[in-house]
């Protein structure tokens, strides 16, 4: 259990670097909080799957200072996504990784939205929703279902 406990703390700080590292090369999309919150979720609750992937994004906030609003509109969005996630798509290997896409998708449209009206360009909205999704389609397809049963 330790070990788990240990490779999330890792992962919290390794990808708030790499989010930062990314987002100072103007790569937004290519952030790890998502994927590594919707297994969080999955393995323990909604609950640790919104403080995984906020911690993710609050060390690349602390090592790269923006508005709050990068901040705040994620969290509300990925909250109510792993909320709701949790609530009606439940996972087992067949429905793994269509549900977490579903779960992907969905937030990223909805966040996006949500900073399109806070004055963001609708092409990096855009440009962020692919990128996101094929990163986390990646992750998730591919070592996503053996992560979720090592951490459960």
């Amino acid at each position: 259990m330790i070990t788990q406990q240990l490779f999330i703390v890792a992962m919290v700080m390794i990808g708030g670097y790499l989010g930062m590292r990314f987002r100072k090369m103007d790569i937004s999309g290519l952030e790890f909080y998502l994927a590594f919150g919707i297994l969080a979720t999955y393995a323990y609750s909604p609950f640790w799957g919104a403080v995984v992937g906020s911690a993710m994004m609050l060390v690349a906030l602390v090592l790269y200072p923006r508005g709050i609003e990068r901040f705040w509109i994620p969290v509300v969005c990925m909250a109510a996504t792993f909320y709701l996630g949790a609530r009606y798509l439940p996972m087992t290997q067949g429905t793994f990784v269509m549900n977490s896409m579903i779960l992907v998708i969905g937030y990223n449209v909805i966040s996006n939205l949500a900073y399109m009206l806070t004055g963001y360009d609708w092409f990096r909205a855009f440009r962020f929703i692919v990128i996101s999704s094929f990163l986390n389609f990646i992750i998730l397809s591919r070592i996503g279902w053996d992560l979720l049963q090592w951490l459960s």
